[in-house]
C-alpha cells in the first residue's frame, strides 16, 4: 500500500511540475499547409532513419518531352528537370533562371538574352543559345499549331481545359504572333525580333529548354535537362527522378495514374505519398476531409460578364453584386476555391498589403425584387419560380465546380430572375459570344503566371467583349499598365515604383466602372501522406521545389 502511495505521489508531483511550465502557442488548426509540421500527438517515427524515396503520381502521356503538351502532374515533376528562360517568383516578378542577362534595342523591336556561362545539362553538353533558339521555334511552332496549352494523351481529353475558353490566353497567342523571327547574333546571345514593340515579351519565354537536337524528339526518353534533379530511369509504369547534395529525398519515383480518381485511391492506400491536382480535379476532390493539402492560388479567375449591348449590364451586376454582399448563405459562392473580386492573388508585391474594397451597392436597383422575398421550393427541395424573366448565363461545357451554378442560380432567384444555362462548346465560344444574345457569360480565365487586371483587361479586348464593356478612365488603365511592367523589373531598388495605393484605386475604379462581377481564383492542391512530416515550399508553377526537405517516416 506504501508503494501504490508513493506511485500516486509521484505522479502528482510530476503533474504539477508541468503544469509551471511555461506555455506554448497551440497551434492555429485553419493554418496553411505551408506552415505545418508533424503533430506532437502522433506516434514516434517507426523507422530509425527517414526514406529517401517519394511517390508521386503523374499520368499517361504520349511522350516525356516537356515541350509537348503534359498534364499538370506530369509537367510540375519535370520542371524538376528542366529550366526555362524565365520564371516567375512567389510575389509575382519576373526572374532570370538560364538567362543571365538580357536588353532591349532602342526602338524596342529586338530583345536579346545573354545565358548563363559554364551552365551544362545532364548529359555533359553546355547550354548555349542555339539550344534556347531551337526550343523557341519549337514551342512557337506548337503555339502556331493550338497545341501548346491543350492535353492530348489517352483519357485526358475528358478534363476540361481552362485556356480553351481564356480571353488572357487567347491574347497570349497574340502575343506570339509578334515574333518575327528569331536568331543567335555573333556575341553567342539569343536574338528576338518583333513586328511591334512588346516590352511583355519575357512573359512568354517560360517555356523549358532542352538540347536542340532533341526539341523534337518524342518518346518515353525524355531529353537532357538542366535542373536539380535528372531522370534515373523511364518505363510504361513511370519514370524516376535522382539528385544529389543536400536534404533527405534523393529519388522521386513518378508512378503512372489513367485519372485522380485511380491516383486518389492509391493515395488512400498508402500507395503515394504525394498527390498534386491541377484546378479541375482540385474542383472535385477539395472537401476531403482527414487529409492534410497545401493550396496553391494559380493563374487561374472565374467571373461573370454582363452583356451591355442593349443597356443593363451594369444593373444586372450591381443586383446580383447587392444579393452576394447581404446574404450570409451565399458568402461561399466560389467553393471550393477563394473568392475574389479581382483577377489578383494575395502574394502580390504591388499591393504593399493593401487590400481592396469589394464593389458593394447600398441598395438594389429598381425593377429587381428584394432579397428577403419569398421563395417557393420543388419536391426535392431546392427553389424554383415558374413566372420570373429569364437570365440567360453562357457556362463553359464541362466547367467545375458545378455548385457555383447552383448557388448562381439561388442569387438571381432572390433578384427575380430565372437562371438559364446555356452551356457552349470551346470552338463555339468566340463566335457565341459576339453573337451578344444572352445576358451574362462565365468567363474563365488562365495565364502561366498570376492574374493581374491589365492582363484580365486585355482578354476581354481578345474575345472582342471590351466594346460590349468599356474600358474604364484612361488614367487609371495607364496606372494598370505601369504595375504590369513593375513585375518585369528587378527587386534591386533601382526603381521606385507606382504607390499601392494609386494601384488599388485604379482597380477599384476601374472594375466598378466594367459591368463584370469576380467570383473566384483557382488553384492547385497537394495531399500529403501521414508519413511526410515538413511541407513544401513551391508555388503552382513548381509545386515540388523544396520536395528534397521532407522527411518521409514510412513504415
Amino acid at each position: 500500500m506504501k508503494r501504490f502511495a508513493a506511485v500516486i505521489l509521484g505522479i502528482i508531483v510530476i503533474t504539477a511540475g508541468a503544469g509551471c511550465q511555461a506555455g506554448k502557442p497551440e497551434s492555429d488548426p485553419e493554418q496553411d499547409a505551408a506552415g505545418t509540421r508533424t503533430a506532437a500527438t502522433l506516434p514516434p517515427p517507426p523507422a530509425e532513419s527517414p526514406a529517401d524515396t517519394i511517390r508521386v503520381a503523374i499520368r499517361p502521356e504520349d511522350d516525356l518531352n516537356p515541350l509537348f503538351p503534359k498534364h499538370y502532374a506530369t509537367f510540375s515533376l519535370l520542371q524538376l528537370v528542366y529550366e526555362p528562360l524565365f520564371d516567375v517568383s512567389y510575389d509575382g516578378r519576373l526572374e532570370g533562371v538560364l538567362a543571365r542577362s538580357w536588353r532591349w534595342s532602342p526602338d524596342g523591336l529586338e530583345f536579346r538574352i545573354g545565358l548563363e556561362e559554364d551552365h551544362y545539362f545532364h548529359n555533359g553538353q553546355a547550354v548555349t543559345a542555339e539550344d534556347a533558339l531551337a526550343s523557341l521555334e519549337q514551342y512557337l511552332a506548337l503555339m502556331a499549331a493550338g497545341e501548346a496549352g491543350s492535353v492530348t494523351a489517352g483519357t485526358l481529353n475528358s478534363f476540361f481545359q481552362y485556356g480553351s475558353y481564356s480571353g488572357i490566353e487567347r491574347w497570349r497567342l497574340q502575343a506570339y504572333e509578334n515574333i518575327l523571327s528569331a536568331s543567335v547574333c555573333e556575341e553567342g546571345e539569343l536574338a528576338i525580333l518583333l513586328n511591334e514593340s512588346d516590352p511583355l515579351l519575357p512573359r512568354l519565354l517560360l517555356f523549358p529548354i532542352v538540347p536542340a537536337s532533341a526539341v523534337q524528339a518524342r518518346s518515353m526518353n525524355p531529353p537532357a535537362g538542366s535542373g536539380d534533379w535528372q531522370v534515373e530511369s523511364f518505363s510504361a509504369a513511370g519514370l524516376v527522378l535522382a539528385r544529389q547534395g543536400g536534404g533527405s529525398i534523393r529519388r522521386i519515383e513518378g508512378l503512372v495514374y489513367p485519372s485522380a480518381i485511380e491516383a486518389a485511391f492509391s493515395f488512400d492506400q498508402g500507395e503515394l505519398d504525394l498527390l498534386l491536382m491541377d484546378p479541375s480535379e482540385t474542383a472535385l476532390y477539395a472537401d476531403r476531409s482527414r487529409i492534410r493539402k497545401q493550396r496553391l492560388g494559380d493563374g487561374g479567375f472565374l467571373s461573370l460578364f454582363f452583356n451591355d449591348r442593349q443597356g443593363g449590364g451594369l444593373t444586372n451586376r450591381d443586383a446580383l453584386l447587392y444579393v452576394l454582399g447581404s446574404d450570409p448563405e451565399l458568402a461561399l459562392m466560389a467553393a471550393p476555391f477563394d473568392y475574389a473580386a479581382y483577377p489578383l492573388f494575395r502574394g502580390d508585391f504591388r499591393l504593399g498589403g493593401a487590400s481592396i474594397p469589394q464593389i458593394r451597392p447600398d441598395k438594389i436597383p429598381e425593377g429587381f425584387a428584394s432579397p428577403d422575398s419569398e421563395l417557393l421550393d420543388d419536391e426535392t427541395g431546392k427553389p424554383v419560380t415558374p413566372d420570373r424573366p429569364s437570365f440567360n448565363l453562357l457556362v463553359p461545357q464541362g466547367l467545375v465546380p458545378t455548385r457555383l451554378i447552383d448557388r448562381l442560380s439561388t442569387a438571381f432567384l432572390k433578384i427575380n430572375r430565372k437562371l438559364i444555362v446555356h452551356y457552349v462548346e470551346a470552338a463555339d465560344w468566340q463566335p457565341v459570344l459576339s453573337q451578344g444574345r444572352y445576358d451574362a457569360a462565365l468567363l474563365v480565365d488562365v495565364a502561366p503566371f498570376y492574374p493581374d487586371p491589365a492582363d484580365y483587361l486585355d482578354g476581354l479586348h481578345a474575345l472582342g467583349l471590351t466594346g460590349l464593356a468599356g474600358e474604364g478612365a484612361a488614367g487609371d488603365q495607364a496606372v494598370l499598365q505601369q504595375a504590369r511592367l513593375a513585375s518585369l523589373e528587378p527587386d534591386d531598388g533601382s526603381k521606385k515604383h507606382l504607390s499601392s495605393t494609386a494601384y488599388t484605386e485604379a482597380i477599384y475604379r476601374t472594375f466598378e466602372s466594367l459591368p463584370v462581377a469576380g467570383l473566384a481564383t483557382t488553384g492547385t492542391m497537394v495531399w500529403y501522406s501521414v508519413d511526410i512530416e515538413g511541407t513544401m515550399a513551391g508555388t503552382w508553377r513548381s509545386p515540388y521545389h523544396g520536395v528534397e526537405d521532407l522527411l518521409l517516416w514510412r513504415p
